[in-house]
């Protein structure tokens, strides 16, 4: 049987550059990663999403969260654990965000934060702060979203493409080859995110908040450059190709 790699990261891993190398053919999702793996092997294709992402509307899920259509929205990921430095961020910008700037918040802050966070800030005193530890709508959390903030991990980045949404990627640091760094720099280059420091973010993430809402142009290009790093047929295009070698292979 053939041997298929799928490289999700912008820099692969060291057990996919060694896979890399005896393989028929190798699935990426970020044009640099040929620059790590064996030349001509190498086909992008994207990382398998869920089509669902893109299928709520923006009024559909505005009411959804029970926000103001004349209102701008910015959506918060931390993943499912959560991430420290983000939640540090908005903490010490939320009054910024919400009360100066008048941003309808979507906190999504994961469960280890949540209990501390909620007592924290409070929430009550924030009518348009919807914090959560876990959100289980994402396809509304994206439709209703003019801008994400995020971690940049592989799937995170694709699901950002596939649903056209601008970002402001704060990569962690935690993770081997600071693969993050280097997804989020792809998005950057290309127009579609812009790459926010780990070490920067508690101090900056507000104000540059502010620069990119007000800037309806350069959320417009940021969308537009998302979504031409979209490739929303992965799956298939994987699934059909390894198929095709297979039966190849048999023949």
């Amino acid at each position: 049987m053939p041997l298929v790699v799928q490289e999700q990261n912008s820099y692969p891993g060291v057990t996919n550059r060694l896979l890399a190398r005896h393989a028929e053919v190798i699935f990426t999702a970020f044009k640099d990663a040929d620059e790590h793996l064996p030349e001509g092997k190498t086909r992008l294709i994207g990382n398998p999403t869920r089509r669902e992402l893109r299928e709520a509307g923006r009024e559909e899920s505005l009411e959804h969260f029970g926000f103001d259509d004349h209102r701008p929205v910015l959506l918060v990921l931390g993943g499912s654990g959560g991430a420290r430095t983000i939640n540090a961020a908005m903490k010490a910008h939320i009054g910024l965000l919400h009360d100066e700037l008048g941003i309808q918040v979507i906190w999504q802050c994961g469960p280890a934060y949540f209990d501390e966070l909620r007592r924290a800030i409070a929430p009550g005193q924030y009518p348009r702060l919807l914090l959560t530890d876990f959100l289980h709508h994402m396809p509304q959390a994206y439709g209703a979203a003019d801008l994400v903030v995020s971690r940049a991990g592989a799937l995170s980045c694709s699901e950002l493409a596939l649903t056209g949404k601008p970002s402001v990627l704060v990569p962690s640091p935690n993770v081997a080859g600071d693969h993050q760094t280097r997804n989020a720099r792809s998005m950057a280059q290309a127009g579609a995110a812009v790459l926010l420091p780990d070490g920067e973010a508690r101090d900056v993430l507000g104000e540059l908040v502010r620069k990119l809402m007000d800037d309806e142009q350069r959320l417009k290009a940021m969308n537009e450059a998302a979504l031409g790093m979209a490739r929303p047929g992965a799956a298939e295009e994987i699934a059909q190709e390894i198929l095709k070698l297979t039966r190849e292979q048999r023949n």
